[in-house]
């Protein structure tokens, strides 16, 4: 959470300055949703590491200018995947875990066409379940309340409203626990999204 508050208070502050000389000042409110893939680098104790599912959020996209902007969400994100347990026997188990995602991100515009961001993102567990052969634990004790992971990736714009989302993210912090040692999650996502409010002013006007 920390991170989180550091960058959002930098993008403000950012943001506040470049507000003063922007030609014009656009904002708009969306939905996103699309598939979902982590990788836990926690081999060998954890193979194969690959986890999939969707996700679905909201989000508030700020442009100030041409070039600069600032972007936030919130995320809900379901993944799940069948692993190995390399222990002295190899036990299958089967992880599943529910995040709440907090993206905060900084927009560079490239023309019209497309977008690059980066920045950083909160993650909070919401649910998770360990499932060993039918022996279930709900929550799973080895998924981490929180971590922070930094973010990158590219919109491309399909008109006005409609765009394509490539996301990836890096864990800074670990998301899993096993056998006592952490593990960051690496993600990637793609998206579809939808600008369903949009309202700009003039800074001449």
């Amino acid at each position: 959470m920390r991170h989180l508050r550091i960058l959002a208070a930098v993008l403000l502050l950012t943001m506040c300055g470049l507000s003063a000389k922007a030609q014009f000042v656009k904002f708009s409110f969306g939905i996103e949703g699309g598939g979902y893939g982590t990788y836990i680098n926690s081999e060998p104790q954890l193979y194969p590491p690959f986890g999939y599912g969707g996700y679905g959020g909201a989000n508030f996209e700020l442009r100030l200018g041409r070039v600069i902007g600032l972007y936030v969400e919130g995320i809900y994100s379901y993944q799940t995947g069948s692993h190995t347990l390399m222990d002295n026997n190899e036990i299958p188990v089967t992880l599943t875990r529910q995040y709440f995602h907090i993206p905060v991100a900084l927009h560079l515009w490239m023309g019209r066409g497309a977008i690059f961001e980066v920045g950083f993102q909160q993650s909070i567990l919401m649910n998770s379940q360990y499932d060993e052969d039918g022996l279930i634990l709900n929550p799973d004790e080895g998924a981490l309340k929180y971590y922070t992971s930094v973010v990158a990736g590219f919109k491309f714009n399909m008109g006005r409203v409609v765009y394509l989302n490539l996301r990836g993210t890096y864990g800074l912090s670990p998301s899993y626990v096993v056998r006592g040692e952490g593990f960051p999650t690496i993600s990637a996502s793609v998206g579809l999204g939808f600008r369903l409010y949009t309202y700009r002013k003039s800074a001449f006007k």
